[in-house]
């Protein structure tokens, strides 16, 4: 043992560093040495990852409310044989983010105005409550990932790009959600992005053009990302409420939603 600390020691003085105690064995000189922080590795299924692959396409407005949906056709856009997307779209079904019908055809549901009103009330509150616990125990690198968001936003802005408007905008609200760091609050909130996100799809086309909302949206946008620099909780749980509460203000002022009072499942 005084030998081989006297080899530890010998490192130490020749590196100019304490290496901390040995940890070899068999005659083995070995070092504590620090590993580099490692990010987790997810090893997903194939069913999973055409899942999580279809939940992004629902919550980022790319089906539209109503739309039919069959097996074949998205197994054949993403690549991979008709079994794990019917798997995906039986838990979407079980999450009611899909309709199966009895006629076995798929659709994407068709909200009421009173459908979104209720959902705007939950996530008003739940929302503006992850964005409050958000800024409690945001990084600074975790706010450099929202802001690069934010301008992913203003270049599919000025590209008149909706498709990437409405991905930047999905990325931007839950690199949010996820730096609240909540193991419950998160899979909440998607369930509820599964429900709207298609209604996205229903004014896409308008929003690059529309320089109101263009500008009601980044003022929103910037109050966050200030509040969240801050780390002030209530400002930043306002602003998210506030973004909420006009994004769909919007939808609900679309004439095809508001004669849509008796949609029919």
């Amino acid at each position: 043992m005084a030998s081989r600390l006297a080899r530890t020691n010998l490192l130490n003085t020749v590196l100019g560093e304490d290496l901390g105690p040995l940890v070899g064995v068999d005659g083995v000189l070995g070092v504590r040495v620090a590993l580099p922080t490692l990010e987790p590795v997810e090893t997903l299924t194939l069913q999973e990852r055409v899942y999580r692959e279809l939940k992004r396409l629902l919550m980022t407005g790319q089906f539209a409310p109503g739309e039919a949906l069959t097996i074949r056709a998205l197994a054949e856009s993403m690549g991979t044989s008709v079994m794990p997307v019917r798997e995906a779209l039986q838990r979407l079904s079980a999450d009611q983010a899909i309709i199966a019908l009895p006629n076995k055809s798929i659709r994407v549901p068709v909200l009421t105005r009173s459908d979104l009103l209720e959902i705007l009330e939950i996530r008003l509150r739940i929302e503006g409550l992850a964005a409050e616990r958000a800024a409690e125990c945001v990084t600074d690198r975790e706010i450099d990932e929202v802001e690069e968001h934010d301008a992913a936003i203003a270049s599919a802005l000025a590209a008149g790009d909706s498709n990437n408007l409405l991905e930047s905008n999905y990325k931007f609200h839950f690199s949010i959600y996820r730096a609240a760091k909540s193991t419950y609050l998160l899979p909440i909130i998607e369930g509820l992005w599964l429900k709207t996100g298609p209604f996205y799809n229903v004014r896409t086309a308008e929003w690059p053009k529309d320089k109101v909302l263009e500008s009601r949206g980044r003022r929103k946008h910037v109050e966050i990302i200030e509040a969240l620099k801050q780390r002030d909780p209530e400002a930043a749980g306002k602003a998210v409420r506030d973004d909420v509460r006009e994004s769909v203000d919007i939808f609900l002022s679309h004439p095809g939603l508001a004669s849509n009072e008796d949609a029919s499942e």
